[in-house]
């Protein structure tokens, strides 16, 4: 490709269409780039040629550029072709989504560090690199359950659609797979689930039936397939029900969980394996190979509290599940238990009911090895930071409950006020201080929505109270309320910037989608 970019200027001299170098100054080939990324990532390579004229002296060449957009990948190179370079660059994987330009100035230097650039020898590249937004592909969004979309907006949130068919009796969270939004519904008179596919514009695609079941759990998606955990009976054999994204049709081969009827949440991917937290007596935590359809590992935790309602969360190296009291850490390659941490202040004898083993969220992975977890088995429960030292550490003050977000340091997490109205909660997650919290105006004195979710972004943070959902401002230091709607519930962002809410309309179940850009 460099030599084409070479031939293609020696070609253009030979033409008279640009100067010979000698009476020129340095051309870049191309001058300009676009290209896309997706939110996260790192393959979008940003290059270009420059060929100088030839100013008899040794010299070296040098870009100036921003780091906070790019990484260059190598040194820069001569070419083949006499007085010609190259250089390439790379996105780093922190560009928020949406559009990002920036330049790259080439010079030519008289030593190197550049201390006494060439004067006249400048030229500005320009890039554009269009950042798509990651797909929600399980709860909170990924497999380290932050519930953080990378992504700045102005407040103007539309409704686009609604979608209430009729005798539903119950909508799951959500998955979306670029332009596809995958969720399960339960018919209201034969108690029937099954799963969705509709368009960004709310028109259904697909319908598969699944069946009659006894707990159904959350869609994830992997690749170009949706996975759904179900309960039919307590036994060993329970399905992950696996469809095509584009066609609904089965993905063979299938997997299986052992469960009693316990809650689901959607299962963890995370590249080519699929984890659930699961077991016929809770406790164990399971890895699959999704593409032999079998099972990686099997292991448990070290609490032994848990018996339902709870995802682990995954990075490159481990995985991590919250067992009542204990965060255990497993090695993700083998499955073995590598650390479990406990909290000192957790009551084991004080949870005895069946209810307080279902644990309803998932473990939060932060920054530096830390893990953030809700720390109880039901009910309201403090915030509590499990580092890789072993220590367990109480963030925030007072009790919490739902699945909070986590953004650049900030743990955002709905607890109760004192008159029980809600209370959301920006919490330092290196002290534990306490940076602001925000309460709902005096017209809605009702509690947290039993079935929402706190989403950060980098300019607003949505939370559900039972009657309302809200955009509040996460930048201005009042943090204002920017927008509200009276659509409460589980939510989700799509790679389209959609804002989909699974709510209830007129007493009916429903699927609500906004654009917020």
């Amino acid at each position: 490709m460099i030599r084409l970019f070479s031939k293609t200027i020696a070609a253009l001299v030979a033409l008279g269409a640009v100067p010979a170098m000698a009476d020129a100054a340095t051309i870049l080939y191309p001058a300009s780039q676009t290209a896309d990324v997706t939110e996260g990532a790192t393959d979008t390579v940003i290059k270009f040629v420059a060929t100088t004229p030839a100013y008899g002296e040794t010299l070296f060449p040098d870009a100036q550029f921003d780091p906070a957009k790019l990484v260059q990948t190598g040194p820069i190179t001569a070419a083949s072709m006499p007085n010609t370079w190259r250089a390439a660059f790379k996105s780093v994987s922190t560009l928020p989504g949406g559009v990002t330009t920036g330049t790259i100035t080439f010079r030519m230097c008289r030593d190197s560090p550049c201390t006494q650039p060439v004067a006249g020898s400048e030229q500005v590249f320009t890039y554009t690199i269009n950042v798509t937004l990651k797909d929600w592909m399980t709860y909170q969004r990924d497999a380290g359950h932050s519930g953080y979309v990378h992504a700045s907006y102005a407040g103007i949130i539309k409704k686009r659609w609604v979608w209430q068919p009729a005798g539903t009796s119950r909508f799951t969270r959500v998955a979306t797979k670029g332009s596809t939004i995958l969720v399960a519904s339960e018919d209201n008179r034969s108690f029937s689930t099954s799963m969705v596919s509709l368009t960004m514009l709310g028109a259904p695609v697909w319908v598969s039936p699944i069946g009659v079941l006894g707990w159904a759990g959350d869609p994830a998606v992997s690749g170009n397939t949706v996975y759904f955990p179900s309960i039919t009976t307590p036994s060993n054999d329970n399905p992950i029900t696996a469809l095509d994204v584009a066609t609904g049709g089965p993905v063979a081969p299938a997997i299986t969980f052992d469960s009693q009827y316990s809650p689901l949440l959607a299962p963890t991917p995370f590249g080519d394996s699929l984890y659930v937290a699961a077991g016929y007596n809770g406790n164990e935590v399971i890895s699959y190979d999704l593409a032999a359809g079998t099972r990686r590992w099997t292991s448990y935790g070290q609490g032994a509290w848990i018996y339902g309602g709870e995802t682990p969360a995954v990075d490159n190296g481990h995985v991590y599940y919250y067992s009542g009291g204990y965060v255990d850490v497993f090695d993700r390659a083998t499955g073995q238990r590598t650390t479990s941490i406990r909290d000192p202040n957790y009551d084991f004898a004080s949870h005895s009911a069946s209810y307080d083993h279902y644990y309803f969220g998932a473990p939060m992975i932060g920054t530096g090895g830390n893990v953030i977890v809700l720390n109880d088995a039901g009910g309201l429960v403090p915030l509590v930071k499990f580092t890789p030292a072993g220590d367990a550490i109480q963030l925030g003050s007072g009790t919490y409950r739902g699945a909070p977000a986590f953004a650049n340091g900030v743990v955002y997490a709905e607890g109760l006020s004192s008159t029980g109205t809600l209370r959301l909660d920006a919490v330092n997650e290196a002290d534990g201080a306490l940076l602001w919290t925000w309460s709902p105006p005096a017209d809605d004195l009702t509690p947290p929505s039993d079935t929402g979710n706190v989403i950060a972004t980098d300019t607003l943070i949505f939370v559900s109270t039972r009657s309302k959902l809200y955009a509040i401002s996460a930048t201005d230091p009042a943090h204002p309320v920017i927008w509200s709607a009276a659509t409460p519930g589980a939510i989700a962002i799509s790679r389209d910037n959609l804002l989909l809410v699974t709510t209830t309309l007129n007493g009916q179940p429903a699927l609500v989608a906004y654009s917020v850009k």
